[in-house]
């Protein structure tokens, strides 16, 4: 037993004024043990942790000092910190909406100029969509980068193999848009993003050419006012819940 609650053993007997004696039989020991207790040289076992508060007529966590004073003060001290760490938010007819973070200082500025976010997490997301833009820019750089070396030795390579190539094989570069947009157009799920014309332009030339079909050839570009109606209406998922929001 430590000696702050030898002490207080101690100190309970003597307001319920109360000898070692007379404590001892009330409880059924030896005087002997209750000095040990309250020299901290020994520790009274449950059953008489339990009779002892029965003499002094409080609980066991009361008569060890385990709740009440301490317990109080560490409540008040949380409650006062808490009560200092309060957000801060003005609304004003001029100056907006203004939010502050108190713990991490950050700030929400809602005006007529937009929403400006100052601080730690606004940082951190900054960081994070910026690590993102990078990330899916150096893709759509490399596909480009590799569809247009591919496209060329295409075009090199069937110019010096087949004879008269060279007429009709440029059509080969349309390739390039083309891939390249159906790309993004996947990669962003967004069907607006690819590059239709140049696809209807890439086929109404290759018809043209190769099988002299100029015309009715042509309607094919009165698709492409068809497909953008019908590729405005599909929308990634984000823009979906916000514009549902």
């Amino acid at each position: 037993m430590d000696i702050k609650t030898a002490d207080r053993l101690a100190k309970l007997r003597k307001e319920h004024s109360l000898s070692q004696e007379q404590l001892a039989e009330k409880i059924g020991v030896s005087r002997q043990a209750v000095s040990k207790w309250e020299r901290a040289e020994a520790t009274p076992d449950i059953d008489n942790l339990i009779s002892l508060s029965r003499v002094y007529g409080m609980s066991l966590d009361e008569m060890l000092g385990l709740s009440g004073q301490e317990s109080a003060e560490d409540s008040s001290e949380t409650k006062r910190k808490n009560e200092q760490i309060k957000d801060e938010v003005n609304i004003s007819f001029k100056g907006g909406v203004n939010v502050k973070d108190a713990r991490t200082g950050d700030t929400v500025h809602v005006g007529p100029d937009g929403i400006n976010i100052k601080g730690n997490a606004a940082g951190e997301a900054k960081k994070e969509m910026l690590s993102r833009n990078e990330s899916g820019k150096g893709e759509s750089i490399f596909f480009s980068s590799v569809t247009s070396l591919l496209c060329i030795v295409a075009y090199l390579c069937t110019g010096f193999l087949i004879d008269g190539a060279w007429r009709v094989n440029w059509l080969i570069f349309f390739l390039i848009p083309i891939l390249v947009s159906l790309f993004e157009a996947v990669k962003k799920k967004k069907p607006s993003v690819f590059a239709y014309p140049v696809l209807v332009t890439a086929v109404f030339l290759g018809l043209g050419m190769f099988m002299s079909l100029w015309h009715p050839a042509w309607v094919i570009f009165l698709t492409v006012p068809i497909y953008y109606i019908i590729a405005d209406r599909v929308k990634p998922d984000r823009e979906r819940s916000d514009s549902e929001d």
